[in-house]
């Protein structure tokens, strides 16, 4: 693992090193003794830190990377900036879903709006959004195709499909699909 993180410290000279869910690298009491190298991983990063070159940025949870630059393991007073970013609203969340869907050719039906969308995701809480750490939106999108999916499948009329999807989807080209409260409610209710 030092010789690895070296090599990509290495490769990355002149640019940037963005570690995301640096906690990974936390000693774990699920990998015991020989098989827990990610306080070595850090200690070969923090080593680095000091030339500023690569630039290194690390990504996680605030409390664990907190945990991390106030070890002793190099960090302390080593980063000049420090961004939390807050999780996106549910209302966030449904612009996302919506503009996502759109760019795949994919039309919010009669009441499936952004505000229908943000009120479904508020209604699941917090702490199921934080539970999946982001992917809220993709999770969405990716449900409503599925639903979308399975309703053309069984001979159900989807409307009208992009080029873009025609390739996915096995039936003729039309231009787009409308997204009804329904197929929302059942994506909603069966993929997530």
């Amino acid at each position: 693992t030092i010789e690895k993180t070296k090599r990509v410290l290495d490769r990355a000279r002149g640019g940037a090193v963005f570690v995301d869910e640096i906690y990974n690298l936390l000693p774990s009491h699920g990998r015991q003794g020989s098989q827990d190298h990610g306080p070595a991983a850090l200690r070969v990063i923090a080593e680095s830190l000091p030339s500023g070159d690569p630039l290194i940025v690390l990504a996680g949870y605030a409390l664990d990377l907190q945990r991390i630059v106030s070890s002793d393991i190099g960090f302390k007073g080593r980063f000049l900036l420090r961004m939390e970013l807050p999780d996106p609203t549910p209302f966030e969340i449904a612009r996302m879903v919506a503009t996502r869907l759109g760019r795949s050719g994919y039309v919010l039906g009669e009441g499936l709006t952004a505000r229908y969308i943000a009120d479904a995701v508020a209604s699941m809480g917090e702490d199921w959004r934080a539970d999946r750490n982001g992917r809220v939106a993709d999770d969405l999108v990716h449900s409503v195709r599925v639903e979308l999916r399975k309703k053309s499948a069984s001979g159900n009329d989807l409307g009208t499909l992009s080029p873009a999807m025609s390739s996915r989807m096995p039936i003729a080209m039309p231009d787009e699909i409308t997204v009804t409260v329904e197929d929302f409610q059942n994506a909603f209710r069966n993929g997530i």
